[in-house]
């Protein structure tokens, strides 16, 4: 298991990590291999790059559930 502070110490290293998070409609999104590029601290929110598509998205910490393969708890 993973704590979110671990989490969110992850998303300053910007190196390529996985990610599994629900999205508004409760799908959900698998993010392989994806850069995070800014995080805001106070907002809970990430940034994240894919780079096989180069797309970015906005994701709300508290929506990822998984990381790198371990579970993200509160």
């Amino acid at each position: 298991m993973m704590t979110i502070n671990n989490l969110m110490t992850l998303f300053n290293l910007n190196s390529k990590i996985d990610l599994k998070f629900w999205n508004k409609n409760g799908e959900v999104i698998v993010a392989n291999g994806v850069t995070p590029t800014y995080f805001d601290f106070y907002k809970n929110i990430v940034n994240i790059h894919f780079d096989e598509s180069q797309l970015a998205r906005t994701v709300r910490v508290y929506n990822i559930f998984e990381c790198n393969g371990k579970e993200v708890v509160l």
